[in-house]
């Protein structure tokens, strides 16, 4: 059947229009979806020798929130927030100075510095400093706080004789110390935790094993099963499986089902520090970059949507968290 050449030109000048308007939608549709990562969560990013960042996840602008100084870097873990203000704490490098006494030894001081930041004021203010100071073999420890508008006041100060734990006086950490492997999670009544390689759960004073390292710790390069987050729905477990570092397999973001224990794969692929957001649907994590170790932060950030699996980054930082 054949079409006079009008009606095949206004046939033809309807199917564009449609296409244009299918095109729109879909693609008004991807940015909505892309643009709306989450309503309201946003990102805090770690520099080191830079500062500390917020990250709106709707916009996909950053601004600064505190500006340190170049010679220090952020400590591991030090993050916490509640609600408007967070807490966090930097340190700079150890000094030293010869003794006089006996050249083979050097007088070693480090100090840690701890601030509090009201978000919605922009005010970030030193809040406490931890002193640590090697001189004749023994340690001294001494804490002071900072009240607001005020000068320092002595909270704590201990003595006691000091030994290196690396037998390197030019290594020594003098914060807490925690075991390379091993990390843990809570939410409300129930903590999950990994040791060496395995992932247990405890609940009403009650620890049960939740996955098995069935390949063998490795204490060198961690083989095995690491960094639990419980879900917000406390439903599930998340998850990193590493398989070593002389294998062929893959690392894997995996689920574990806390009602049925099955273990799902969500992804495979490096995913360090994976953590939910407060609705559970993405996972903020960060992955050891080349480019970001050129400019003094190792990894770039990124957030993985958990309804299509799609990664999008969000920049560079050392460290990052959800404001919570």
């Amino acid at each position: 059947m054949k079409f006079p050449l009008n009606q095949k030109r206004s046939f033809l000048f309807l199917l564009g229009i449609c296409s244009l308007v299918v095109v729109s939608w879909l693609g008004f549709s991807s940015t909505t979806e892309e643009n709306t990562i989450n309503e309201q969560q946003k990102v805090l990013l770690f520099r080191d020798h830079d500062g500390l960042y917020q990250y709106d996840l709707i916009t996909r602008k950053e601004k600064l929130i505190f500006k340190i100084a170049d010679s220090l870097y952020f400590l591991e873990n030090s993050y916490r927030s509640n609600g408007d203000t967070i807490f966090f704490g930097t340190c700079g490098e150890i000094h030293y100075s010869e003794c006089k006494e006996n050249h083979t030894e050097r007088n070693e001081t480090y100090t840690e510095y701890y601030y509090t930041s009201l978000i919605s004021k922009k005010e970030t203010r030193l809040a406490s400093t931890t002193a640590f100071t090697v001189a004749n073999r023994m340690l001294t420890i001494q804490s002071f706080d900072y009240p607001s508008g005020g000068n320092s006041i002595l909270t704590s100060s201990i003595k006691e004789p000091f030994s290196s734990r690396s037998g390197n006086d030019g290594y020594v950490q003098y914060n807490q110390y925690t075991p390379r492997f091993y990390s843990s999670n809570t939410l409300k009544n129930q903590t999950v935790y990994s040791y060496r390689g395995a992932i247990y759960r405890v609940q009403n004073n009650d620890t049960s094993l939740l996955v098995e390292n069935k390949d063998g710790f490795d204490p060198k390069f961690g083989r095995g099963n690491f960094d639990p987050q419980i879900h917000p729905n406390k439903k599930y477990v998340l998850f990193n499986y590493l398989p070593g570092a002389f294998t062929l397999k893959d690392s894997e973001l995996r689920l574990i089902n806390l009602e049925t224990k099955k273990v799902h794969t969500i992804k495979s692929g490096s995913f360090k520090n994976p953590s939910f957001s407060t609705d559970g649907k993405f996972i903020l994590f960060d992955r050891y970059n080349e480019k970001a170790f050129e400019n003094h932060d190792m990894y770039e950030v990124f957030v993985l949507n958990l309804s299509n699996y799609k990664e999008t980054s969000i920049g560079e930082a050392n460290q990052a968290y959800w404001l919570k």
